[in-house]
């Protein structure tokens, strides 16, 4: 089983860099970051520090915002299905997930 958890983001990097953190400890977690065009993105450095360096992520960044969380989720959706994927977790940036 392999599974992509999407986090969307629009700026509170402090939530997203604790829901990133934690879905890492997911086994076999492929972590997906949404960015509906923060004006304070803290770049894929950033990003890459939150996690494990044997976590794979990926990071889709929009240029504008839209204010569309179902925009973010689709795209995490597309990406995983693009990634072969077998599940997806369409989550929030304020979500901290349990260990496992």
């Amino acid at each position: 089983m392999s599974v992509g958890v999407i986090v969307p983001t629009y700026s509170h990097f402090a939530y997203a860099h604790l829901a990133v953190e934690s879905a890492a400890r997911t086994p076999d977690a492929t972590i997906i970051v949404v960015d509906d065009g923060s004006t304070d993105w803290p770049g894929e450095r950033i990003v890459r520090g939150w996690l494990p360096p044997h976590v794979p992520f990926v990071i889709q960044r929009y240029d504008t915002n839209v204010r569309s969380l179902t925009r973010s989720w689709n795209a995490g959706l597309r990406i995983a299905r693009e990634m072969g994927l077998t599940h997806a977790v369409c989550g929030n940036a304020d979500l901290v997930f349990p260990n496992g």
